[in-house]
């Protein structure tokens, strides 16, 4: 009998045991599926489209809802004007500029016989705009034509705002499964999407840090020209016929040679002094060969005269010796 109740009783102890084990590792699965779905849940969160929160869904979107004094707006606008003077009105949009509080973006310049120009890029503070407008309209011009353009970016901005708040609600989850994971498969898949949320994040931050100074700052195209009668009436200048232009380019060359030939005075009266000087040496050396050449002739009809008298000498001589021959 005791033997059969230690049996039983080692047996009931190995059922608890059992029951136990079976309970914990139950619990672990419900634990670890329950955190996978919230996984899950999340990366589906992160590529669906993200919604717009309560708070904000009151105010919506659309023009009508939004009040003018929240509207995003960014304006352009584009100004041509031709002027008398080109040096004093670019002084001009300078000043204009800074004392509006703006600042030059880009500027350009162009200058040719027939036309001075320029071109000037500016960004001015919202308030400034109409004003920073209305004094170069007012500057001297002989013509003028502005445009201006206005954009709303008020939806944008919004649905980048409300997307920023979803992608940072969703780097915060991911942070803390990242604090709960005990797998390295699990890190590595957690810190992977937390990187992409995380560029996302910057990505549209930058976006809206350009609306924002956009939207600050207003941008105005100035186009600046001196027209090309008004140049010719500055420089004295008159256009001329072909005759004209062919008669003074003649001129110029003739002028062109007349200078060559001063030039060509100055040197030799540089160097006169050594051509003297050279002049005299060559003088004194063709008398000296001039000299030597009569010498040499008078030899030579010292030497031919000689020559005569010796063959009139030998001539009785033979003529004699001939004769006594033929005897």
């Amino acid at each position: 009998m005791k033997r059969d109740f230690r049996k039983g009783f080692i047996l009931l102890m190995l059922v608890f045991i059992t029951a136990c084990g079976t309970a914990q590792n139950s619990n672990a699965v419900e634990n670890k599926e329950s955190f996978q779905d919230n996984v899950v849940q999340t990366s589906a969160d992160s590529t669906a489209s993200p919604e717009v929160p309560a708070s904000e869904k009151s105010t919506g979107t659309s023009d009508a809802s939004i009040p003018s004094s929240n509207k995003k707006l960014i304006y352009t606008a584009n100004m041509d004007l031709k002027v008398q003077d080109y040096t004093i009105a670019q002084d001009k949009v300078r000043t204009i500029v800074t004392q509006r509080g703006g600042y030059i973006l880009q500027f350009s310049e162009n200058k040719s016989d027939d036309n001075l120009g320029g071109n000037f890029v500016v960004k001015v503070p919202a308030k400034g705009f109409a004003p920073l407008m209305k004094d170069i309209s007012l500057m001297k011009h002989e013509s003028m034509s502005q445009s201006m353009e206005g954009q709303d970016v008020t939806e944008q901005y919004v649905d980048m705002e409300s997307r920023l708040k979803v992608k940072e609600i969703m780097e915060q989850r991911y942070l803390d499964f990242l604090k709960r994971a005990e797998k390295t498969s699990d890190l590595v898949s957690f810190s992977n999407e937390l990187g992409k949320i995380q560029e996302e994040i910057e990505q549209i931050r930058g976006k809206m840090k350009y609306l924002d100074h956009n939207i600050a700052y207003s941008t105005i195209t100035i186009h600046l020209s001196q027209s090309g009668d008004l140049l010719t009436k500055e420089s004295g200048k008159v256009t001329r016929s072909i005759g004209e232009r062919a008669s003074d380019a003649l001129r110029g060359t003739l002028n062109g040679l007349g200078e060559f030939g001063k030039w060509i005075i100055i040197v030799l009266a540089g160097a006169l002094p050594i051509l003297g000087i050279a002049g005299i040496i060559l003088w004194m050396f063709w008398l000296y060969r001039r000299r030597k050449v009569r010498l040499m002739e008078q030899r030579r009809a010292l030497y031919s005269k000689a020559e005569e008298q010796l063959e009139i000498v030998n001539d009785p001589l033979e003529s004699t010796s001939s004769h006594e021959d033929i005897t």
